[in-house]
């Protein structure tokens, strides 16, 4: 992929730079070109090789993939005659409401009352095409309205979906933060269908050290201070040893501009007290988080910190030794 700028927007481009009026990148000046890597220009969308499908669960907007779901099932599941009464069915509703006698009194008073351009007004339901029926269906889980199951529900049943709908055609996966309103067990499951898909090329952002831990530390880059760490730096047996126990807080450590680690929640309380009486506020307040880790971990975490050459300091009880280890 080619952005560059288009040269025949030369003289609008001089213009505003002789007016001392361009203060950042004009991209409205700009052109893309897409390229096979045998060079040749893709001229459409149809020719690129691949395609890429977004998951965003940071959005409530589930319509359009409900309605590929019902209307999938629809043209799948019915034969061209039953699709036919169905469209039948779905009109004796709007019949029905009309019909009612609520609906029948309020527009006699209507139209009694208002005129617009001289002529009556009644109230009904909307007269759509007869295919926008679909879009007004949805589905129920487990007998409860798609809409009342729960958000963290809603984006797991999206997320399937959206691999199913992808499923034969898609290459690319963009999956924005999968970790929203789940509970750890609901994620683990979302995580097992994410990992179902070996042929797709899968870009994730989360902030939660689960989802990194249990899809792999090798797949992060760190991208900070001008210079990038892949994690598949770290040895096999501390790459294992995370992903194995996803619940330590790697992407904490990596987060923070400064760390302390602690071997338990007592010591936690302790630096926390000494820290504020000490400069008259937290640590964090300061970007110093304080992460209370298993004292079989501090090596993992070191081996984490000396990849991304992150400071550190660790804190643990003497267990009756007066030497005090701290460690950078």
């Amino acid at each position: 992929m080619v952005i560059e700028f288009d040269s025949e927007y030369s003289p609008p481009y001089k213009a505003l730079l002789d007016q001392e009026s361009i203060f950042d990148i004009p991209i409205e000046f700009y052109k893309v070109r897409r390229l096979s890597f045998k060079g040749e220009l893709l001229l459409s969308w149809r020719s690129m090789p691949f395609k890429v499908a977004t998951i965003d669960t940071s959005k409530k907007d589930y319509s359009s993939v409900i309605n590929r779901f019902v209307s999938e099932n629809v043209s799948s599941y019915l034969p061209e005659r039953d699709q036919i009464d169905l469209r039948v069915a779905y009109r004796s509703n709007h019949n029905a409401f009309k019909s009612n006698p609520i609906v029948a009194r309020l527009n006699e008073i209507i139209e009694q009352q208002v005129k617009l351009a001289e002529r009556k007004v009644n109230i009904g339901i909307r007269e759509e095409a007869l295919d926008e029926r679909k879009s007004q269906l949805s589905i129920s889980v487990d007998d409860i309205p798609f809409d009342y199951i729960g958000v963290g529900s809603q984006n797991v049943v999206k997320v399937e979906l959206v691999l199913k709908n992808e499923e034969a055609d898609t290459n690319v996966l963009l999956i924005e933060e999968p970790e929203n309103n789940l509970s750890y067990g609901n994620m683990s499951k979302l995580i097992s269908k994410i990992q179902q898909n070996p042929d797709k090329q899968i870009f994730i952002s989360a902030h939660s050290s689960f989802v990194a831990n249990k899809l792999g530390l090798k797949n992060i880059f760190i991208v900070a201070h001008g210079e990038v760490s892949p994690l598949s730096a770290l040895d096999d047996d501390t790459m294992s040893y995370f992903k194995k126990l996803p619940g330590y807080d790697t992407l904490r450590l990596v987060l923070a501009n400064k760390v302390i680690l602690v071997e338990g929640p007592t010591d936690d309380l302790i630096v926390q007290r000494a820290y504020h009486d000490t400069y008259g506020k937290l640590p964090i307040e300061d970007g110093t988080d304080v992460i209370v880790v298993d004292s079989l971990a501090f090596k993992r975490y070191c081996d984490l910190a000396i990849l991304i050459n992150k400071n550190v300091v660790i804190l643990t009880d003497n267990d009756g030794d007066v030497t005090l280890f701290t460690g950078r």
